[in-house]
């Protein structure tokens, strides 16, 4: 290991570090320093990653060991009540990239470092880190989650049940079975060997982490950062890759719905107050034949059942109602009515209607941290496809006890750490977290719940930051940590993403089936109860009073709640209809795009729809509580019809996640309360977009700007956030888009020298057809040939590896048989050329398909004549894969991966900019609406190009083959 003393800081790095570096961790250091924010770019290939965790964790740790040891005493001392917020002692880096496979980089470059041993946990959901069956069998993700509460709950999971057993020595078992940070896989497999629960042993680790990795989402996305759990008060946010940022926040607290999905909620609705209507009438049944004597009441049983979350039927009724409500205002919005831009205002080639954002709102008035798609090992859980549902399975499991990695994980936890040490003495990826974990039978889950509660360093994908839902469940606590974003590219869509969503009328009609369906089970619950309360009478003797007590501090569904929820839902079915027929507060066609099918309405008419549903803001958390009892109960139900999972609430569990996103600005809490001038400067980034697609009514509730979801992650009290990538240029525009100062930054330069990469851009091909890939001209014959011949004369002076990335997935399919079908000149298809050529593969549309290609790629370029894979931009293979050396001695870029001009997202964002620049004028630095859609597209061609330089002694060329690239304005 090499030292170098950065402003006083000594950093251990793995080798010498290069200038470049060094200048990189100077600002990284110095914000962590002074508390403020830093935006960095350095090209691919600079060792940004290796530089950003070496820089923050010599930080961390200079930090904690020069810490004032009376305000350690101050904290800890005897009359100190230790809480979630007040119990930290030291900031924890949160470090947030796009995906789970480039956290599982991220954890490769950790292991290569001194500072492995400081305890770092990935974030992941029960999709990947459940190994309960039960709940493994549910294919929707919030499903899952229920069930997964449900057996935890019940302590029906062995996973939870046993991992919890085990906590006491947890941290030595997993120690024992890998030294290294372990990723997903390494935890699954660890928690499986010990029968542990990987999802709740990745919660134990949060808890005291170091170092938190997890996706982009688990930070911006409301409603998951709040699932998760993550924390960012006090804290550090590392945002990696961050050129997706601001697209990342957009989406992050924007959202479609449309009539169907409420008609489909409120349907779910209904069915669980009928399920509360039937748990009623057979309590009754119960209670007139089932008496208990005293003395076999178990006290310590019967206090914690009180304590535990009950379902209200009013609260659920409510929601019902409050849905009905939304349901007619839907139908009736922006009819008649004059908050709609005209068309001229916006685009021509919209068919629907533009409103600003606040309609939304106005509408709505009347460690590596891994979920359990990706941890889970239990064969129940891993049967449901649904990540919902996943979760409440798995929940449910580990209530009851009923999942053996979850308990096997519990029992160990004693000596839990130096059994994973011991299987891995690195930091563990998610691969290797989920071997270690099916070793132990632990539930890699929760085994990164664990280490994540201790860590120094977590990592987690972008979604665990900015989904308040996901950081919610993730448990990822931000305030006082410091927040790494990496590959901060993607962040403003990431952003934008986290806070949107879309809802449709059929997914309404679902969601009030599905809580009639509810309703009615709890009638029959209760009927069943009065049954038998008649004829099962049962002595005071022979109650167990610890158990009455801990069932009655259980959370009961409300059979009053869920009416009141399936009234709300009808009432939205009702509204949502209405909604914008016949009246004139939607934008004007000529005020926003020709084109729009739909109409457009500012942000602020979806809360307006519903609040005419009775679904307001105030009655948040009171209605996603609601909705949360539901989830359980029916994940109750499944487990007590031997695992059948007739009604999932799926809808429901959808709709939970509008209300969550649309009332996203005061989904936490914080500091300080939400204002109603801040709420509705929220709405202002909103446009809500309705359409029809299939009969029913789509809503589509889109933000538009990054700086919302930055905002509501920067307020839960991060200590430093710092984003990183390779692509942010223009950097004052970037940082400009994300609504928070960035008091450092830097635009670093390449490591590689001139001679090590030689850049051509083509104006026309070998058969001087000029080389114009537009949509119009991609199926020209010409130009196809053009393409192909360039291609073929490429692909003969390249040794080795070579990329060749196409603009879409659509474009590659439409190329590649016009490859294998045209002939050339002198006889065989071009297609066949080129296998003479090169090994030709193909990147797959299925992730999971991807490991075994690049295995094959990898054993075709040590051949006599290399391989070629055809690629995608913006795909995995040009966003997170490393191909160093021989895999990629030529990238060869087709077209320019422009986004669809006729997108009614793209038609949208481009006026939201374009109205912005008229609101604010020179006020502050923003892209035009032309910038914008350029930039997003040649930040994917730099994305895709950086694929060529991985170290400082690589090599390569890169050819731009289209002749856009030849002029000065878009080099």
């Amino acid at each position: 290991m090499h030292v170098v003393e950065v402003e006083n800081v000594p950093i251990e790095f793995p080798f010498e570090p290069y200038e470049c570096q060094k200048k990189f961790m100077t600002n990284v250091i110095k914000a962590l320093q002074t508390g403020n924010n830093a935006a960095l770019e350095s090209p691919t290939g600079t060792g940004k990653t290796l530089s950003l965790l070496c820089a923050s964790l010599a930080w961390l740790e200079q930090y904690k060991a020069t810490s004032n040891p009376s305000l350690v005493s101050q904290i800890s001392g005897p009359n100190t009540v230790a809480t979630t917020e007040n119990s930290q002692l030291y900031p924890t880096i949160i470090y947030a990239s796009r995906t789970h496979s480039q956290l599982q980089q991220v954890v490769r470059e950790l292991n290569k470092t001194r500072y492995k041993y400081m305890k770092a946990c990935v974030l992941a959901s029960r999709d990947q880190l459940c190994i309960n069956e039960k709940v493994l069998k549910e294919p929707n993700s919030q499903v899952k989650g229920q069930i997964c509460r449900n057996l935890v709950k019940a302590h029906k999971c062995i996973y939870s049940n046993t991992l919890e057993k085990d906590l006491p020595r947890i941290d030595e078992m997993y120690k024992a079975e890998c030294a290294n940070v372990p990723d997903i896989e390494d935890l699954i497999t660890i928690a499986k060997k010990f029968k542990h629960c990987p999802y709740f042993r990745t919660q134990n680790v949060s808890e005291k982490a170091d170092l938190i990795l997890m996706p982009y989402n688990y930070v911006f996305d409301p409603k998951v950062r709040k699932a998760m759990k993550v924390n960012l008060k006090g804290n550090i946010l590392i945002i990696d890759e961050a050129h997706n940022l601001e697209s990342t926040c957009e989406d992050s607290i924007s959202i479609e719905w449309s009539s169907k999905d409420l008609a489909l909620c409120i349907d779910e609705v209904k069915k669980v107050l009928e399920l509360l209507v039937e748990d009623e009438e057979l309590k009754k049944l119960e209670g007139d034949t089932n008496e208990v004597s005293f003395h076999q009441l178990n006290p310590m049983e019967v206090l914690k059942k009180e304590k535990e979350p009950k379902l209200n039927m009013n609260d659920v009724a409510i929601l019902l109602k409050n849905l009905q409500d939304l349901d007619e205002v839907l139908y009736e919005f922006g009819e008649g009515k004059n908050y709609e831009f005209k068309p001229q205002e916006i685009a021509n080639g919209l068919s629907g209607q533009v409103f600003p954002g606040e309609q939304m709102i106005k509408f709505m008035k009347a460690c590596v941290l891994a979920s359990r798609d990706q941890l889970c090992i239990n064969e129940k859980v891993l049967k449901e496809p649904n990540s919902q549902v996943k979760g409440q399975i798995c929940r449910n499991l580990v209530k009851a006890h009923k999942c053996i990695y979850s308990n096997t994980l519990e029992k160990d936890l004693p000596r839990i750490d130096e059994m994973y040490k011991a299987e891995c003495a690195d930091v563990p990826d998610i691969e290797d977290l989920i071997t270690i974990a099916k070793k132990f039978k632990h539930c890699p889950y929760f085994r990164t719940q664990n280490v994540s509660e201790k860590a120094d360093l977590i990592l987690m994908p972008y979604n665990y930051v900015f989904d308040p839902k996901v950081r919610k469940a993730m448990k990822v606590n931000l305030k006082g940590n410091i927040l790494i974003i990496d590959e901060a590219h993607n962040l403003e869509s990431t952003c934008e993403d986290s806070i949107s969503i879309e809802w449709s009328s059929k997914d309404l009609a679902l969601c009030i089936d599905e809580v009639k369906k509810v309703l009615e089970l709890l009638v029959e619950d209760e009927e069943l109860k009065k049954l038998e309360g008649d004829t099962n009478e049962v002595s005071f003797h022979q109650l167990n009073p610890m158990e009455v007590l801990k069932k009655e501090k259980e959370p009961k569904l409300n059979m009053n709640d869920v009416a009141i929820l399936l009234k709300n839902l009808q009432d939205l079915d009702e509204v949502l209809y209405e909604f914008g027929e016949g009246k004139n507060y939607a934008f004007k066609p000529q005020e926003i795009a020709n084109g729009l099918s739909g109409q457009v309405f500012p942000g602020e008419q979806m809360i307006k729809l519903l609040e005419k549903a009775n679904f307001h803001r105030s009655q948040r958390d009171a209605f996603l509580n609601v909705m949360d009892q539901i989830g359980f109960y029916l994940a109750k139900k499944a487990g007590d019809n031997g695992g059948l999972w007739a009604e999932k609430g799926i809808k429901l569990s959808e709709f939970s996640a509008l209300i969550a996103r649309v009332f996203s600005d005061t989904f936490e809490a914080s500091d300080k309360p939400i204002t109603k001038t801040s709420a509705n400067e929220a709405c202002e980034k909103y446009l809500l977009y309705k359409t029809k697609e299939d009969d029913a009514v789509v809503l589509k509730y889109w933000c538009f700007s990054a700086s919302v979801a930055m905002r509501l992650v920067n307020s839960r009290g991060l200590k430093s956030v710092i984003v990183a990538s390779g692509t942010l240029s223009p950097l004052p525009a970037f940082t400009a888009s994300l609504g928070i100062h960035f008091e450092y930054t830097l635009e670093n330069l390449h490591i590689a020298k001139s001679n090590q990469v030689l850049v051509g851009a083509l104006e026309k091909g070998p058969n001087n057809t000029v080389l114009f890939g537009s949509f119009q001209n991609r199926s020209n014959e010409n130009y196809i040939k053009g393409i192909a011949q360039t291609l073929l004369r490429t692909m003969e002076t390249t040794p080795q590896g070579m990329l060749v990335f196409f603009a879409s997935y659509t474009q590659m399919k439409s190329m590649i048989s016009s490859f294998i079908n045209l002939l050339a000149d002198d006889g065989p298809s071009y297609w066949t050329k080129m296998e003479k050529l090169k090994k030709l593969f193909i990147e797959p549309k299925d992730k999971k398909d991807l490991p075994k290609l690049m295995a094959d790629f990898d054993q075709a370029i040590r051949g006599d004549f290399g391989a070629a894979l055809f690629a995608v931009c913006r795909g995995k293979i040009s966003e997170g894969i490393d191909l160093p050396d021989s895999h990629c001695r030529a990238v060869f870029i087709i077209g320019v991966p422009f986004s669809p001009m006729n997108d009614p997202r793209v038609i949208l964002k481009k006026k939201f900019l374009q109205m912005q620049q008229l609101k604010i004028g020179n006020q502050r630095i923003m892209l035009t609406p032309d910038q914008w859609y350029e930039q997003e597209a040649y930040r994917a061609v730099n994305q895709a190009i950086g694929r060529v330089i991985r170290h400082k002694d690589d090599f390569g060329i890169v050819v731009l083959a289209d002749s856009r690239f030849v002029y000065n304005s878009n080099r």
